[in-house]
Order: structure tokens, then sequence, then C-alpha cells
């Protein structure tokens, strides 16, 4: 398994994507991760809007969020792609676990909130 670091945020907090030898269809594979500096938990944004909502509360003033976003610019247009393609597929599931959706909203207002602390 191969990790990239993508970056951090002002408050420090690391985000990685993990790539590597496993099954492309491995639900951790080719995701972006967040590592929170205050407790170390981990999230993943796996979904469009996450990143997209990641994205649009970050600060390119900042150094390390410059880099961030310079980071995560370069990848979004595969990374959308493999979250796309993921929607697409879990979309074909007939039984879609609604907690899916509410992790997805309970992660991006996480990050909202974090970054507008």
């Amino acid at each position: 398994m191969q990790s990239v670091f993508l970056g951090s945020d002002r408050r420090y907090n690391r985000y990685w994507l993990f790539l590597g030898p496993c099954n492309v269809y491995d639900p951790g594979h080719r995701r972006v991760y967040f590592e929170s500096s205050e407790d170390g938990h981990w999230e993943v944004i796996d979904a469009e809007e996450a990143l997209c909502a990641l994205l649009s509360v970050l600060d390119d003033r900042g150094k390390r969020e410059a880099l961030l976003i310079e980071s995560l610019e370069k990848r979004i247009v595969f990374l959308c792609q493999v979250m796309s393609s993921r929607m697409v597929k879990s979309d074909r599931i007939d039984n879609l676990v609604q907690s899916d959706q509410s992790e997805l909203d309970r992660l991006e207002k996480t990050l909202i909130h974090q970054y507008l602390m």
C-alpha cells in the first residue's frame, strides 16, 4: 500500500491518498483520508460533494492550505472520476443503506465546521 501525503490545513489536520496493489474495488482505494490533529481520528472523503466542500473552505493565503489546494487540484479530475464511478456502482445496489448518506452529511458538516471555527 502506498500512501501519498496531500498536505495539511491551518489546524494541522493531515490529508492522505492511499494507493497500492489492492483491488481497484477495495473500498479504501483511491480515497482522500482526513487525519485529525486534535484526537487522531480518521475520516474518509469519498464523495465529489465532500471533496468540493473541502476545497471551498480552504484558504490559499496560508502556506499549508495553498499546498493542499494545489495537491488536491492536481488530482481532482482523477478523484472525481473514481468517486463518480463508485456512486454509479452503488446506485445499482437495491438496498442502499441510508446511513451512508447520513455519514456523508455528517462529514461535510464536520469539515465545514472545523474551517469556520
